[in-house]
This record gives structure tokens, C-alpha cells and sequence, in this order.
């Protein structure tokens, strides 16, 4: 069912290319300019950690300037060219099916609660319906009970009543006369 909805929302609504492609990569650049220290700094300590010491201070020297400058120059740069290499890439980048399907295989009840939310006015009439149908259905097997006096009578037929709503419902849900977008 996840992987239902997933590719009604891809196909039919937006793709993650269409997503990406509608960034601006001075935009992001701009964004994730204060938090480049935080993010680059990993890749450059671990970039430098086997270097030879002369390599280490000659990069820590040329990196830094009292403003700043250099270090903002080069982050800017180097997120607006990220930004860019993920739009070309983004399909071998994130496959955003199976992220959505992951997420909702791993925590169930946002299956749920997408559904229900989804779904709401059609969950409603299911309920209302499965109360007249099942009622109606009820009425017959009251009749054979009171006129064919079995003990297995009830059984049989809350059986038959069962599965004919719940196979009328997953009609209805899963194969709508007028499907809408």
C-alpha cells in the first residue's frame, strides 16, 4: 500500500527531480553558508590526518585569513558546485520511492495515519455503507437461521457476511468507478 501511494505522489504530483531542479545553488550556497565550518571541517581533518605536518600547516596557514574571507569563498563555491552536482545526479543520488517505502515499512502507523488522512471521506462512506450492507445481510441470515435451525448456520453465514463487505470494500477503496487525481 506504501508503495501505491509513493507512486501516486511521484507520477502524478511532482518528482524529485522537478523538486531539486527548482533550487537555486547561490540560494542554498547562501543558506548553508553559516554552517559550513560545522559540515566541511570533518572532510578537511580527515583529508589532512595522514598528510606530513609540513602539508597540515601550510593548509591551516593559507585557510586562514582574519576575516575569513578565503574560508567563505571557498565553502560558497563549493556548496553551489554540491548543489549543482546533486541536480544532474539526483537520480543515482536518492531513490525517493524506496526512502518513502523504508519510512513507512519501518514505522507502520504513518501508513496508517496517511491513509486515514488520504482517505478520509471514502473511509467514512465504507463505515456507513458496511453498516446498512451488513445489516441487510444480517436480516437474510437471520431469516435462514429462524426457518433452517443448524448451530453452524450463524457461522457460515457470519462468514459470508464478512467476506462480502470486506470484498466489497477493498472493491470500492482499490477500484473506484470514478478515480480521481
Amino acid at each position: 500500500m506504501s508503495e501505491a501511494m509513493v507512486n501516486t505522489t511521484i507520477n502524478e504530483l511532482l518528482t524529485m527531480e522537478e523538486i531539486i531542479q527548482r533550487l537555486d545553488p547561490d540560494t542554498v550556497a547562501d543558506i548553508l553558508l553559516p554552517y559550513s565550518d560545522q559540515m566541511i571541517q570533518p572532510f578537511v581533518d580527515e583529508l589532512l590526518a595522514d598528510k606530513p605536518k609540513a602539508v597540515v600547516d601550510f593548509a591551516t596557514n593559507y585557510a586562514t585569513d582574519p576575516d575569513g574571507w578565503i574560508q567563505q569563498q571557498a565553502a560558497r563555491k563549493f556548496l553551489r558546485d554540491l548543489t549543482i552536482d546533486v541536480q544532474k545526479n539526483i537520480g543515482s543520488i536518492c531513490n525517493l520511492r524506496s526512502c518513502v517505502v523504508n519510512m513507512m515499512m519501518g514505522d507502520r502507523s504513518l501508513l496508517g495515519k496517511l491513509f486515514q488522512i488520504s482517505g478520509k471521506d471514502e473511509l467514512l462512506f465504507l463505515v456507513d455503507s458496511g453498516l446498512l450492507f451488513g445489516f441487510l445481510l444480517g436480516l437474510i441470515q437471520l431469516f435462514v437461521s429462524l426457518y433452517w435451525n443448524n448451530p453452524w448456520t450463524l457461522s457460515i453465514g457470519g462468514l459470508v457476511v464478512g467476506l462480502a463487505t470486506n470484498w466489497l470494500a477493498l472493491k470500492w477503496i482499490f477500484e473506484p468507478v470514478n478515480p480521481l487525481k
